[in-house]
């Protein structure tokens, strides 16, 4: 029993479909998919294929963030792209949390494109995401509390010592008598 588990266990998939249908994009526009990472990086894959028109489309991945900016006509940053054709795939490793989105754009002026479109997340066991650092202000600002509460500890600890060594003074010492 526990090796039929172990079997199934390595077996297991890390691969997960999060959209795998027929989309129609009409010309100049886009669809988007969302991708939510927060517990593990993943390698995000995207193949696409013209079913229908002549049209090319291209795969963008971006953060949410990204796509906010890029609607509002902001300057906004591409993770990833591929080159406008009737058919392609795109590979891009996310290592960092965060809500992400795979765009796919229509790039002709002609007609709409209807698009085979399999959108999926590849994990790997082993990794993690990467540590976030902290910001320089926030960093300066721990360093100035931490050696506040270090001296403020250290002056009240040297009080109490000199407390204690002051009142062993003023007490007057054994003699043994022989």
């Amino acid at each position: 029993m526990i090796l039929l588990a172990l079997i199934l266990a390595a077996g297991a998939s890390n691969y997960l479909t999060l959209f795998d249908e027929i989309v129609r994009i009409p010309r100049g526009q886009w669809r988007a998919i969302n991708v939510s990472l927060h517990q593990r990086p993943a390698q995000v894959q995207c193949r696409y294929q013209s079913v229908r028109g002549s049209a090319k489309v291209r795969a963008v991945v971006m953060s949410r963030e990204d796509v906010t900016r890029f609607q509002q006509g902001q300057d906004y940053h591409v993770m990833a792209l591929t080159e406008a054709d009737r058919k392609g795939e795109l590979r891009h490793i996310i290592s960092r949390p965060g809500d992400y989105m795979v765009l796919i754009e229509n790039d002709s002026r002609g007609s709409p494109s209807v698009v085979q479109l399999h959108v999926g997340l590849e994990f790997n066991r082993y990794t993690s995401f990467e540590p976030l650092t902290v910001s320089p202000q926030r960093r300066g600002a721990i360093i100035g509390i931490s050696l506040l509460v270090f001296t403020l500890i250290g002056a009240w600890s040297g009080r109490r010592l000199l407390r204690a060594t002051r009142g062993r003074r003023s007490q007057p010492s054994p003699q043994l008598f022989v």
